[in-house]
């Protein structure tokens, strides 16, 4: 395994961590409809059993 490997393997997770920083600080700042339009992205591109999971996710932790 060389280096490009192994920045390739963590590159999405890391991509991942930046991105849920960016959407965070949106959050905090009221940015509701840039949080609108990515939630939006979001589903529509889900099939049905990652809808049925988000649904159920959703479904708990609104019961919390």
């Amino acid at each position: 395994m060389n280096y490009p490997d192994v920045v390739q393997f963590f590159s999405p997770s890391m991509k991942q961590d930046e991105m849920i920083e960016v959407l965070t600080e949106e959050l905090y700042s009221n940015n509701y409809k840039l949080m609108e339009m990515i939630i939006e992205e979001y589903v529509t591109s889900m099939d049905s059993e990652q809808l049925t999971h988000l649904e159920c996710f959703i479904n708990n932790n609104l019961t919390d």
